[in-house]
């Protein structure tokens, strides 16, 4: 008995991790495009810092140009359950 209820803590706890992987790459996925449609991912001397809220969290992204045609954005994702999460990545302009 005390097996299976351990059993069901762990699969409990690893359906909740997925479903937190989930959303954060969801949040990432959401923010990315929606700076893309407002164009403002462009090329910028100083660092750029742009803060996004929804319903299941926040997202910030700070971005710089390593030159003309490429941003390293630095985005940190917040879930509304308080995870927080840290994400580089390289974005073509």
């Amino acid at each position: 008995m005390l097996i299976t209820m351990q059993q069901n803590l762990y699969h409990q706890e690893q359906y909740q991790w997925s479903y937190e992987q989930h959303k954060i790459q969801n949040l990432i996925s959401i923010s990315i495009h929606e700076l893309e449609q407002l164009e403002l991912l462009t090329p910028s001397a100083e660092k750029q810092q742009l803060s996004l809220h929804y319903e299941t969290g926040s997202v910030m992204v700070d971005f710089y140009s390593l030159d003309s045609s490429l941003l390293q954005l630095e985005i940190t994702v917040e879930t509304d359950t308080g995870l927080t999460f840290q994400h580089f990545t390289y974005y073509d302009v």
